[in-house]
């Protein structure tokens, strides 16, 4: 299956946006991931040059980076493909003709976005991928996103090929 998807900003937005792509809930059997990117730990935009692009596997739940404070964690950059499946090797592709982050969650985003401790973050019926076109760095403490670094509101157009994985 191939998506084209085309995101066009209107009304009154923010000075950058956080992401821009798609979210999609998966079964949650498919709790195994594998990609070609840059891995194999977390990475961002503006934090991905100690990382080296390979083929990675694991567990959606060894994705998962535990911060004092639960936020977004777990992105991939410059990735090639991705795979989520369930033991039986049952699952699904993704990739695209340009380079594109992801990432699988055990926990819905409007639970990661609210809890502002860990012990709130609530395991859920599913596997929470985002698959974004444009990512905004995450900056530092003392200083924000680098300019270079943020998504501006602006028309964008992405395709995403899904395969079926068997067996």
């Amino acid at each position: 299956m191939t998506m084209d998807h085309t995101v066009t900003p209107c009304g009154k937005m923010p000075e950058w946006l956080p992401r821009v792509g798609v979210q999609l809930v998966l079964n949650p059997t498919f709790a195994q991931v594998k990609w070609l990117g840059r891995g194999p730990f977390e990475t961002y935009p503006d934090r991905k040059t100690g990382a080296k692009i390979g083929l990675y596997s694991g567990s959606v739940a060894d994705q998962y980076n535990p911060y004092l404070i639960p936020q977004e964690n777990g992105n991939k950059t410059d990735v090639r493909w991705a795979s989520l499946q369930n033991t039986d090797g049952v699952g699904v592709k993704i990739s695209s003709s340009v380079l594109f982050n992801f990432s699988a969650q055990q926990v819905e985003s409007d639970n990661l976005s609210r809890a502002l401790y860990p012990f709130q973050l609530k395991a859920f019926d599913g596997v929470t991928l985002n698959l974004d076109y444009a990512l905004s760095g995450v900056g530092c403490t003392a200083i924000s996103v680098l300019n270079q670094y943020r998504v501006m509101p602006s028309r964008y157009q992405f395709q995403l090929v899904f395969e079926p994985l068997r067996k």
